[in-house]
């Protein structure tokens, strides 16, 4: 019975151990995966920014003090595309298209006007680090005009699995990727996070993105009189972007910017155009926390808890089968004698 009993537990046993590994090596890097048909044109993540200090363009150009701005961004997967690139690339690659705009509150583009700002951008990534790839026609579009653009870091979301290290992150305005630095753990609705901040120190947007060395704004912009002449200044922009990201799907649950952007004639700055700290609503929170907590859940429980487990359990129950085996395999002492059988004499 001992001898069988332990052949069970050494099966059962091996059984765990392989599917602990089944659970590691296999099952999770077919889900920790991004979606190619992600699509977001229904629930965009939107953020918001009081008391603001931005140029309006609507007719002619003023700055607005005081007002509020809406930062609205939508994510469509391009799922043919992404197939193709992987198949292509033998890589497992997601196409984006993501648009992003900024005006006053309320503010809708089917209607046909133009915000403020507005980026269209068509990206390829890693499915599984986020990372930028180079290929598929990647693009920026501003104000209908479209630039080849050579997509750099981190963009839509962290990898699987976010480590507590510094990555680097794109900046739209920029058109670079920069350091983002991990600034430890924090708690958003109960939904583990962790947190990133990124610093832009003011830099000249013209010279950075290989544009015109100087942009060319109204006199009046600058501290000239209404019929002043156009003046040649610079735009110095500068961020401190946080985000909270769920570490194990790499979501952004939450996120915060804080730009300040002027305008600089012959190094001496004259007019503030961006003044504001935005940061994603309530309900943008409240959906992402319930959109990833379930999945965060899920492959933490196949990348850790399964195989933790599942390896325990299977080396346990080996060890007590192997156990069972020796002892089933054991002699047993030799009889001397029955009590029916009579002793020999001897002499």
């Amino acid at each position: 019975m001992g001898k069988k009993s332990g052949l069970v537990c050494l099966g059962l046993g091996m059984l765990f151990i392989v599917g602990a590994a089944f659970s590691m090596w296999y099952a999770y890097p077919r889900l920790a995966l991004a979606p190619l048909d992600r699509d977001t044109t229904e629930t965009p993540a939107i953020a918001r920014g009081e008391d603001a200090t931005y140029l309006d363009l609507h007719g002619s150009p003023q700055i607005v003090t005081g007002g509020e701005l809406e930062s609205v961004r939508k994510v469509v997967g391009q799922v043919e595309d992404s197939k193709v690139a992987s198949d292509q690339l033998g890589e497992k690659v997601v196409v984006y298209e993501t648009l992003s705009y900024t005006d006053e509150a309320g503010f809708e583009p089917q209607t046909g006007g133009v915000p403020l700002l507005g980026t269209l951008d068509r990206l390829a990534f890693d499915r599984h680090t986020g990372e930028a790839v180079d290929c598929c026609d990647s693009y920026s579009e501003v104000r209908g005009e479209q630039t080849e653009m050579d997509f750099d870091g981190l963009y839509l979301k962290f990898p699987f699995n976010t480590e507590k290290k510094d990555y680097k992150f794109w900046d739209t305005t920029l058109q670079a990727a920069t350091p983002i630095s991990y600034e430890g753990e924090d708690e958003i609705q109960g939904l583990k996070v962790y947190k990133f901040v990124q610093t832009i120190e003011p830099t000249d947007v013209d010279m950075q993105t290989g544009g015109a060395e100087h942009t060319e704004v109204p006199g009046y912009l600058v501290g000239g009189a209404q019929d002043s002449p156009a003046v040649q200044a610079d735009r110095i922009y500068s961020n401190t972007r946080t985000l909270w990201i769920e570490p194990e799907t790499g979501a952004i649950i939450d996120a915060q910017e804080d730009q300040l952007s002027t305008l600089d004639v012959d190094g001496v700055e004259e007019a503030t155009i961006t003044d504001v700290t935005i940061k994603y609503t309530d309900d943008t929170v409240s959906f992402n926390v319930g959109e990833w907590e379930d999945e965060a859940s899920q492959l933490k429980l196949v990348r850790v808890w399964l195989p933790l487990y599942g390896g325990i359990a299977g080396l346990a129950l080996m060890i007590v089968g192997v156990a069972l085996i020796v002892r089933g395999n054991r002699p047993r002492g030799r009889r001397i004698a029955n009590r029916d059988e009579e002793p020999l004499v001897v002499g």
